[in-house]
């Protein structure tokens, strides 16, 4: 019998006559030439083939953090321009 303080856990079945069309979000296409942050982050870690949680930790922040700067919801604060030149190999806001 069930804690009635620990969650219950509920499965659900489907019924075939109700149609059900699962979505996922389109990813943000890779620029060729980028001209914002987030592009060129995009790039960077599209072309290292590794997530936004394995190229956060390489940059000492949050996964979430990485992600609004590549979706272009934030900006990197200039306090993070050093460790960003260097993983990227150049400077974004140089025109490089």
């Amino acid at each position: 019998m069930a804690n009635a303080t620990q969650p219950s856990h509920a499965v659900a079945f489907l019924r075939p006559e109700i149609p059900l069309l699962l979505t996922a979000p389109h990813p943000r296409a890779i620029p060729k030439n980028p001209t914002t942050w987030a592009g060129h982050l995009r790039k960077r870690r599209a072309s290292l083939g590794i997530t936004q949680t394995e190229a956060a930790l390489h940059l000492q922040v949050r996964k979430q953090t990485l992600s609004s700067w590549e979706t272009g919801e934030a900006v990197p604060n200039k306090a993070m321009h050093p460790a960003l030149i260097a993983f990227l190999g150049h400077d974004p806001s140089a025109g490089g």
